[in-house]
């Protein structure tokens, strides 16, 4: 609605400036350029909005597209990693399931930036401990600076407040494109929140239980506009609780199968 008024207030001045200039005697020639160069202006006006629109349009195809590309992208690690972690020693299992879990950050960052257009970076957050209410960053996706990491890497959010808190307690994608102005971060340092300017929240959950927040955050304001930006957010949520609910099952099944062992043993 707006740019359509925008269009018609620059067309009422072309008509004005177009009607005011025709009275004046022995003056078409300047009243006919003024004309032209008012037409150049609503004309430019409507290829950059064009413009603007083609590319958020572009996004909208990229966004859906990486989505599709996110589980290929991941496709040699979920077989590698997991449906052949039994043959590792149990202790390693936490090793390899870090590692999955850091390649899923990885390609997610590295797919919103190339989506985006700006440096964005990835980092996974977890109730910890258990039931305690609150949630603290646990690991962080390859691109991240090492300052970032380091800054308050025990920083614990209560569940329910902030934008990954809210996204856990009510299981749904969060999105803030301005934080400076936003009331959740209005008690923050300035220090502790210039490296971002946007941020995209979203929970995950391992066998039907919320189990952490999966965070994307960029250094621009306005970076996660197109709401359809969520179904990429969600796909990485989705994979990384797919990975953490294959391993899970891999030492159950082993655990199962020592059992079952036991058992033949002891009946032999």
């Amino acid at each position: 609605m707006f740019g359509i008024m925008y269009k018609l207030f620059w067309l009422s001045i072309v008509f004005g400036v177009a009607s005011f200039l025709s009275l004046l005697l022995d003056h078409w020639v300047v009243a006919s350029y003024l004309v032209l160069g008012c037409s150049l202006v609503v004309l430019g006006y409507l290829a950059f909005r064009f413009v603007r629109e083609r590319q958020a349009y572009r996004r909208l195809l990229s966004a859906f597209r990486h989505v599709h590309q996110l589980p290929h992208d991941l496709r040699d690690t979920l077989i590698s990693e997991t449906l052949f972690a039994s043959y590792y020693e149990p202790e390693i299992h936490e090793t390899l399931l870090v590692a999955s879990a850091s390649k899923v950050l990885d390609v997610s960052a590295n797919l919103f930036t190339r989506i985006i257009g700006i440096p964005c970076y990835a980092n996974l957050m977890a109730e910890y401990p258990a039931n305690s209410g609150k949630l603290i960053s646990i690991l962080w996706s390859s691109n991240t600076p090492p300052d970032r990491r380091t800054r308050n890497p025990i920083t614990e959010i209560p569940i329910g407040y902030g934008v990954a808190g809210r996204a856990f307690s009510e299981l749904q994608v969060e999105i803030v494109n301005d934080i400076e102005g936003h009331p959740d971060f209005l008690t923050v340092p300035g220090k502790e929140i210039v490296s971002y300017k946007s941020v995209i929240s979203c929970p995950y959950q391992v066998n039907g239980i919320t189990s952490g927040v999966v965070n994307i955050d960029c250094e621009d304001k306005n970076a996660f506009k197109p709401e359809e930006i969520k179904l990429l957010v969600q796909a990485a949520a989705d994979t990384l609780a797919l990975v953490i609910q294959l391993f899970n099952y891999k030492l159950e099944l082993e655990e199962y199968a020592l059992d079952l062992e036991n058992k033949l043993d002891a009946q032999n």
